[in-house]
This record gives structure tokens, C-alpha cells and sequence, in this order.
């Protein structure tokens, strides 16, 4: 972003390629992205918090205990977690031994659950779909 002149909040995506063990950069939206209340400082500055402390000329705390947080997205989670128990490599007591520590989460607060509500929801109906597609897929097959 440095190269390109560009100053200010950046919501940027990273996914871990275990073939060559490096992290690849997905997507750059010079933006506040949807995951921002995941980087908060103990002292509860976020990047909004940051973004209006810089904009209004004040001083932003240098601190990055975001950096050891320990953050879920929960459907992206259950995902991995299907994946892992089909391939058997992930055992009941680790999965849940894994939330320990978990100090945020993208869907579920306890102040509003509605959000994770309705994702629960919508993650239901499209696993639905996508299981009743498949059947259709199947069948069709079976006809012809």
C-alpha cells in the first residue's frame, strides 16, 4: 500500500498455502472491513476507534495486543471441522478444547445474538438447498 501511496485503514485477506507454507493476499478493499472489532487493543481501541482518533488529530495508542488474540468465525469453523471429522483428523475433545481462549467472535455476542441467529439460519436454508440439489443431481442421474 506504501508503493501505491496509499494512507489509511485497509481491510486486507490472507489465506495460508500449506504448499509452500507462506500466506498469499486474497483481496485489498481500502475500507473498514466486516472483522474489524477483531484487532482491539485491551485499552478497547479498534481500528474505527483508531480511524476517528487519527482523523480528528489525536494520538492513536501504539499497542498490538490484537496481535495475539485468539478470534472465530464460526461458520468458516463448522466448515473445517466437517471436513476434519470426514477425513478423520480432528478428535470431539480437541475441537472443543480449541475454544479455549477464544476472546471474540465474527457472528455471536452475548449483548445481541440476533446476528448469529440469523446466520445460523441462513447457513440451515443453504445447507438445504445445496443438500436437496444434490438429491435432485442424483436423481435425475438415476432417470436418465
Amino acid at each position: 500500500m506504501t508503493d501505491v501511496g496509499y494512507r489509511g485503514i485497509v481491510d486486507m485477506d490472507y489465506r495460508h498455502d500449506a504448499r509452500d507454507d507462506t500466506y498469499k493476499l486474497l483481496d485489498v478493499n481500502p475500507r473498514i472491513g466486516a472483522s474489524f472489532r477483531l484487532f482491539a487493543t485491551r485499552e478497547n481501541v479498534d481500528v474505527v476507534r483508531a480511524l476517528h482518533l487519527d482523523l480528528t488529530g489525536r494520538r492513536v495508542p501504539a499497542n498490538t495486543d490484537w496481535e495475539r488474540r485468539k478470534w472465530l468465525v464460526e461458520p468458516l469453523d463448522l466448515a473445517t471441522v466437517a471436513k476434519m471429522w470426514h477425513e478423520r483428523t480432528l478428535r470431539l475433545t480437541d475441537w472443543v478444547r480449541s475454544y479455549r481462549g477464544v476472546e471474540e467472535y465474527a457472528w455471536l455476542a452475548r449483548d445481541d445474538p440476533r446476528p448469529f441467529a440469523a446466520m445460523v439460519m441462513r447457513s440451515l436454508l443453504a445447507g438445504g438447498r445445496r443438500l436437496s440439489l444434490s438429491e435432485a443431481a442424483r436423481g435425475e442421474a438415476w432417470l436418465s
